[in-house]
């Protein structure tokens, strides 16, 4: 069964992205859609009380993130040169690219109790990657929500 996930919004409230999923026991697949349904992103997860792995595919990149179950996230990236940092209190997470420029910022809305969370993005190429990276970090710490994202 597939249920709606996430729905990316810009910041005028237009729908730019539908996050759908499907869910088993082991596995956890997500796609990252057009609203026309398009597919554009694949999110494969496997969750465990150890590891969470994350897979994501487009039609030409794939890599995968790892993150450890601790006291704190500590998430490794496989396949493409990108480095996740989060705050200490870990409502704020930030992407850098290798060169150590910030591609990314997703933070909580601490003042809603909806669930919403606000992701710049600086770089629209790789946009939907990196939308597909903030899905993971959400998924990771708070799995059974749904929420809403504004970019």
């Amino acid at each position: 069964m597939s249920h709606s996930r996430f729905i990316v919004s810009d910041s005028n409230g237009e729908t730019k992205f539908v996050v759908t999923g499907k869910y088993n026991d082991a596995i956890q697949k997500m796609a990252i859609s057009s609203p026309q349904g398009e597919v554009l992103i694949k999110i494969r997860m496997l969750i465990s009380k150890v590891l969470s792995t994350f897979i994501i595919r487009s039609d030409d990149e794939h890599f995968t993130i790892i993150g450890g179950r601790r006291v704190s996230p500590d998430f490794s990236i496989f396949g493409i040169n990108w480095k996740i940092c989060a705050s200490a209190d870990f409502r704020t997470f930030e992407v850098f690219d290798a060169d150590g420029s910030l591609l990314m910022t997703q933070k909580s809305d601490t003042c809603s109790s909806k669930g919403y969370y606000t992701l710049d993005i600086f770089t629209q190429r790789r946009e939907l990657l990196c939308l597909a990276v903030a899905i993971c970090i959400d998924v990771y710490n708070f799995a059974d929500s749904v929420v809403a994202a504004t970019i």
